[in-house]
């Protein structure tokens, strides 16, 4: 692996490992797109972590079991509880 150092803004400057193979193909692909490798590394993690945190604040759905319509003024302890009654009994039955 060969290190290399990397600017972050006037304010830190760091050494990453990375595969030569990997290097190697950075660096060709940011020499043929006419950038920095600097450049090229700071995009791509800037969309990794864009990426990443888009799916983190999609919010979960949540399934009530065997109820024809939502059920109001239901508290989430009650609904945990349904919901591994409902999972128990069904493993309990076979089915699960």
């Amino acid at each position: 692996m060969a290190p290399i150092s990397v600017w972050y803004g006037c304010h830190m400057k760091t050494t990453l490992e990375i595969r030569d193979d990997l290097l190697d193909r950075a660096k060709k692909q940011a020499r043929n797109s006419g950038i920095t490798l600097r450049s090229m590394l700071e995009s791509a993690l800037e969309a990794h972590l864009a990426r990443a945190s888009k799916h983190k604040a999609k919010r979960p759905r949540i399934q009530v079991f065997d109820a024809p319509r939502p059920i109001d003024g239901m508290d989430w302890s009650r609904m945990k509880e349904l919901a591994h009654a409902e999972r128990d009994a069904r493993i309990i039955r076979g089915r699960g």
